[in-house]
């Protein structure tokens, strides 16, 4: 703490002709000059006198003050979800699982139809003309050939018995299989921006549509990563230490506390646009703008 005292001395008035200090006769010790003159000051002169002191942070920090209490939580009510659950459980009760995945990827696969044969046509051949049910079969052999492994893809039509497969060769000549694969697409080529997931955003549109159409909203949501297998060259296959797939691609997922997911992003690294928000804070506000719940499909 700082004092500061400043003192005014006024001059004499104007009709004092002489500067002789008026001093009493009786004064007979410095110390008694001394009072006199403060005597005099205080009659005379004017004066302000300001006391600074320095500030201490620390006073204005509040410390917060802590109490034991008993947390009050709201919770929602659970007719909506009961009520929206029932819907989906009667809609699908009773349906095989082929015809529950025919119910969620319609339509990715009348998107990858169309895509396919407009890509041939870019290609000049205007021969090519994949039908729906024909990529149903392509899938089908895509999936079986994902439990029943062979060295190499052409292996599955060989007429040798310990590789060939009749249920393959019966679905799908080779030839035609492999023209589907070259032809495979699922978005405009003509039109390539700089999402580096081009290529397939139309099926992570249409998927996350999917998911929230058969898909009821529940009171408790988490949005965490997972990583899809990939070995190959791209540019957002990521490398994850101490995960149990630590090669592939990184999805952020939102999803309820029984595990079905809402809403799938994939991962492309970090994105620059938005300067003043992290990517968590970024993840975190698209994740909320999707939990619009879709109109439940009619029975």
């Amino acid at each position: 703490m700082s004092l500061m005292i400043v003192m005014i001395i006024l001059p004499p008035d104007p009709d004092i002709v002489t500067d002789d200090e008026e001093i009493d006769d009786a004064c007979t010790s410095i110390e008694h000059g001394h009072a006199i003159f403060d005597e005099k000051l205080q009659e005379e002169a004017a004066g302000s006198i300001e006391i600074l002191k320095e500030k201490n942070d620390a006073e204005f920090i509040s410390t917060p003050k802590w109490t034991n209490r008993t947390p009050k939580f709201s919770s929602a009510p659970e007719s909506f979800y009961n009520e929206n659950h029932k819907k989906i459980t009667d809609m699908i009760s009773g349906k095989s699982p082929l015809e529950l995945f025919e119910m969620m990827a319609e339509n990715m696969i009348a998107q990858a139809v169309e895509e396919s044969n407009k890509y041939a046509g870019q290609k000049n051949n205007h021969d090519f003309c994949l039908k729906i049910g024909e990529f149903k079969q392509f899938l089908g052999v895509i999936f079986y050939s994902g439990y029943h492994i062979l060295p190499r893809e052409k292996m599955y039509w060989e007429n040798v018995p310990d590789t060939g497969t009749t249920l393959v060769s019966q679905a799908m000549s080779r030839k035609r299989y492999f023209d589907i694969k070259k032809y495979l697409h699922f978005n405009d080529n003509t039109a390539i921006d700089s999402d580096r997931y081009y290529k397939v955003r139309p099926i992570y549109i249409l998927l996350n549509e999917a998911l929230q159409k058969f898909g009821v909203f529940a009171e408790h949501l988490s949005i965490d990563e997972r990583m899809v297998r990939y070995f190959g060259r791209h540019g957002c296959k990521m490398y994850m230490k101490g995960k149990p797939v630590k090669f592939g691609y990184k999805l952020w997922i939102l999803s309820s506390f029984d595990g079905y997911p809402f809403h799938i992003i994939p991962y492309q690294g970090a994105q620059k646009e938005n300067g003043s928000e992290n990517s968590s804070e970024r993840l975190d506000k698209d994740m909320k703008s999707k939990k619009e719940k879709k109109p439940y499909p009619k029975q």
